[in-house]
């Protein structure tokens, strides 16, 4: 950190400043055609979509599953306390299950649950994991606009930007230089099984 809060990150020699803290100037919206995105699935849902493929980039799919534990909880908040941590666990199981490779799964589901050990009742368990997943889905956003920002800033106009897999965070980059008016080229090596 720099005496301006600042932080300078370093990579392959190459020196950039970014403020950790300062948001972008607003908010880059990958999903145009879902407002209400992270409230409106079911955890069996959810878990289908992310087995199947159907649902892709780790973190959409760990956003997704912090959502759709959140949402479990709140329709679940009506069971005996050891019955809802019962509950939750199977939950966060059939999550886990549905793609192993997916790294940053278990992080939602840690994260969303780590406090389901301490509670005291059904209700605290729920408040809580409520909290949990909101707050990690605000700070993966937020990440996403920052990582959009930074890698933005490395985009030059007339640059051609190669990118593999299904990743959000690459598209930010993308949308958010496109933003600032560069003229890029994108080519995308992959896009399997569907697009």
């Amino acid at each position: 950190m720099t005496d301006k809060g600042m932080v300078t990150i370093r990579r392959m020699g190459v020196g950039h400043t970014a403020h950790p803290t300062k948001p972008p100037p607003h908010p880059i919206n990958l999903y145009p055609e879902q407002p209400n995105r992270y409230s409106i699935m079911s955890l069996s849902d959810t878990a289908a979509d992310i087995r199947s493929m159907k649902m892709r980039g780790a973190g959409k799919i760990a956003r997704e599953a912090a959502a759709a534990l959140r949402s479990f909880a709140l329709e679940n908040a009506n069971l005996p306390f050891d019955s809802f941590k019962t509950a939750m666990k199977d939950a966060a199981d059939t999550l886990l299950a549905t793609r192993p490779t997916a790294v940053s799964l278990p992080n939602a589901v840690r994260i969303t649950l780590r406090g389901l050990g301490s509670a005291a009742s059904t209700a605290d368990a729920v408040e809580d994991i409520r909290r949990r997943a909101d707050a990690f889905i605000g700070k993966a956003e937020a990440a996403l606009d920052i990582i959009g920002e930074i890698t933005a800033s490395r985009i030059k106009d007339g640059d051609t930007v190669l990118t593999h897999c299904n990743s959000k965070a690459a598209l930010a980059g993308i949308l958010r230089a496109k933003e600032q008016g560069k003229d890029i080229r994108v080519i995308a090596t992959e896009v399997r099984p569907w697009n």
